[in-house]
């Protein structure tokens, strides 16, 4: 029983440490120019520069997993969370309805990121879910409004969905990306 309690204390201990560093890393990746060529050819050109390090959204969302297309669903994420179900379509609903959750401000947010008024690229985060992080980045189209939630930038825009594959240290092992045309 004494094993068991103090499990549980050292595990409330690693895991938010083991969060925020998949966030952290997961941050880094995506303030390189270069990973966001697919969002934006011109993205590394010395006039975007203003553009990182880029905004975070401050709440955390439920990232939908059908922001990555059928081909990273069933060959990434359906392999790696061991799917009960080989239907793309019912493990969409099964794992979109287990993962759903109201978005929640995320005051660690504030700690580690800091906001650049230049920058119109902002990024969204999910919770991580197991060894994976979603996160979805856009141009917000019209600088004049104040970002608030991701449904904000989803409007008659492009963004990018990026998949993070994170090792057992907290390490990026893979990134899966797909861009999505939002109407």
């Amino acid at each position: 029983m004494k094993i068991l309690l103090f499990l549980t204390l050292v595990l409330q201990l690693v895991f938010p440490e083991m969060e925020k560093q998949q966030y952290k890393e997961a941050y880094s990746y995506i303030n390189n120019c270069e990973n966001l060529k697919e969002l934006d050819k011109k993205i590394c050109k010395e006039k975007n520069s203003m553009q990182f390090p880029v905004n975070v959204i401050k709440e955390v969302y439920p990232l939908s997993v059908l922001i990555f297309g059928n081909e990273i669903i069933e060959n990434d994420i359906m392999s790696d969370v061991g799917a009960k179900n080989n239907k793309i379509n019912d493990f969409v609903t099964e794992f979109d309805k287990e993962n759903k959750f109201e978005p929640v401000d995320n005051e660690m947010f504030e700690k580690l990121f800091s906001n650049n008024p230049k920058s119109q690229l902002y990024v969204a985060f999910s919770k991580p879910i197991g060894n994976m992080l979603f996160a979805e980045i856009a141009y917000n189209l019209n600088p004049n409004v104040e970002i608030k939630s991701i449904k904000d930038l989803t409007t008659f825009n492009k963004t990018l969905a990026l998949l993070f594959v994170f090792d057992e240290n907290g390490k990026i092992k893979k990134v899966k990306k797909h861009i999505n045309q939002y109407n």
